[in-house]
């Protein structure tokens, strides 16, 4: 899924490309003092680190936020006895 250590520039390439999903990691590097800019200085290995940890957030809270709205679109559809 990544690219080799000395490849940096297709390492970032594969950031994601959604854009709720790209906000919620540029929102979790802001929480940890970083900018996406700044993963480029950054010793592969711990920039990696942290793209993994980002992605991750940011695809458990698309995860809740999709079950979220499914939940509410089924309690929508249900009838209740008056």
């Amino acid at each position: 899924m990544y690219p080799e250590d000395d490849d940096f520039d297709e390492f970032i390439k594969h950031a994601p490309r959604s854009l709720l999903k790209r906000t919620l990691v540029v929102d979790y590097l802001l929480g940890k003092g970083y900018l996406l800019s700044d993963l480029e200085a950054l010793p592969p290995v711990v920039a990696k680190g942290l793209m993994r940890e980002a992605c991750r957030f940011a695809t458990l809270r698309l995860v809740a936020s999709n079950a979220r709205e499914n939940f509410y679109a089924q309690l929508s559809f249900q009838t209740y006895p008056n």
